[in-house]
């Protein structure tokens, strides 16, 4: 009876070895591709909240990267990755700003709010709110009588991250 456990014991540890073995090759086989899916991704995201840009160039501005929207090789908007922590752990987006400090876009990359509640803020019934808002209208409507953003029912926190991370956005730069 010891024997066995013992061999079991054995067998499964030379099981999972071989499973983290496995496992490990896999993920440094598909890390390049993993890596350049990403950068297409962020690409894509830029062009999509800010679509009258037709093309990007990255620039440092107080220690931070953003991208600058350019049309005709001039500038037209600038858009910036902001990571916020929301209800259930970070959240990371994409807005794109124009000249005149008012909202292009929104796209949510990243995201690990509670399903069927926070994860709503990645649908385009909320996103599509603050296309067009400067920073004086971009206010939850439950939290302040001016605001013009309906919060997602249930998800006040996760709405609350995403409207504050962008109105400190729109801050003259």
């Amino acid at each position: 009876m010891k024997k066995e456990l013992i061999k079991y014991g054995v067998l499964l540890m030379g099981v999972c070895a071989c499973s983290g073995l496995l496992l490990s090759g896999v993920y440094k086989l598909t890390e390049k591709r993993i890596e350049k899916q990403k950068i297409l991704e962020e690409k894509l995201a830029s062009q999509e909240v800010f679509p009258e840009a037709t093309a990007f160039r990255k620039e440092t501005k107080e220690g931070e990267t953003i991208e600058i929207g350019l049309k005709d090789g001039k500038k037209v908007g600038e858009v910036y990755l902001v990571t916020i922590q929301g209800y259930s752990g970070e959240i990371k987006l994409k807005v794109g700003i124009d000249l005149e400090r008012k909202i292009t876009g929104i796209k949510i990359l990243e995201s690990f709010e509670t399903p069927g509640l926070g994860a709503k803020i990645k649908e385009k019934k909320f996103l599509d709110q603050f296309q067009g808002k400067d920073k004086e209208k971009l206010y939850l409507r439950k939290k302040n009588p001016s605001g013009e953003i309906d919060s997602i029912t249930g998800a006040t926190i996760s709405s609350s991250a995403v409207v504050n991370a962008i109105r400190k956005r729109l801050s003259p730069p």
